[in-house]
């Protein structure tokens, strides 16, 4: 098991405050966004911490254990009926009835499935390994907290998990802070840059943090 930390920004955590998503944590994705970073080095088992710098502090947020690893669509198509703004895997089509017919979207492509009202050359061809079309007309709305939607387009990859903790700031104590050590491997750990007293959120943005056994044993007593 290891413990890794991915920041939040203020502004996600007051539209998490805004919506009273207080958890459980259920999910956290994965991209080549900022917001939401490359999640390849975790496993299932290990843990991921959410972190942010409130009133320069800095919080932790909240705790998942992660259970499962999948795209991000098909955790947001099984959980939510949600099929907008994330890859569509190879082998799947979404469709839906728009003004001038039928259209389609797939993985590389999209277009109108009849050229009634629609330009000869916005015809899709649908490929040949298409084994699961999705009609997006008849999916209905699943409540859900708002963490479950992505924080921003192109999600790539789901981790959830069923143990999720709730979604607060848990303060840590200034004097335990300059202490914590992030960084893989070993020699390469480091402490918390700081910036007019407060850690620097730039040492956390875009990336997901691994860190040592101090670190994820005192994290892990928060809890």
């Amino acid at each position: 098991m290891t413990g890794y930390v991915i920041f939040w920004e203020n502004e996600y955590v007051k539209k998490l405050e805004e919506h009273n998503d207080r958890g459980p944590i259920k999910v956290i994705y994965g991209s080549k966004y900022v917001v939401m970073p490359d999640l390849s080095a975790v496993n299932i088992g290990d843990v991921i911490y959410t972190v942010s710098v409130l009133e320069n502090r800095l919080c932790v947020m909240a705790r998942l254990p992660v259970d499962k690893i999948e795209d991000a669509f098909e955790y947001l198509y099984r959980e939510l009926n949600f099929v907008d703004s994330v890859p569509i895997p190879d082998g799947t089509v979404i469709v839906s009835q728009e003004e001038l017919g039928k259209f389609a979207v797939f993985s590389d492509g999209m277009g109108y499935l009849s050229s009634r009202g629609a330009h000869i050359s916005c015809i899709a061809a649908i490929p040949r390994t298409v084994t699961r079309i999705i009609d997006k007309d008849k999916l209905s709305y699943v409540p859900h907290l708002f963490h479950q939607e992505p924080i921003t387009r192109g999600a790539e990859t789901a981790l959830s998990g069923e143990h999720g903790s709730e979604i607060y700031p848990r303060t840590i104590s200034e004097e335990v802070l300059p202490m914590l050590k992030f960084g893989w491997p070993s020699r390469k750990q480091r402490a918390l840059p700081m910036r007019n007293g407060a850690p620097d959120p730039c040492s956390f943005r875009g990336y997901v943090r691994r860190m040592n056994d101090f670190t994820f044993e005192y994290l892990e007593s928060l809890f």
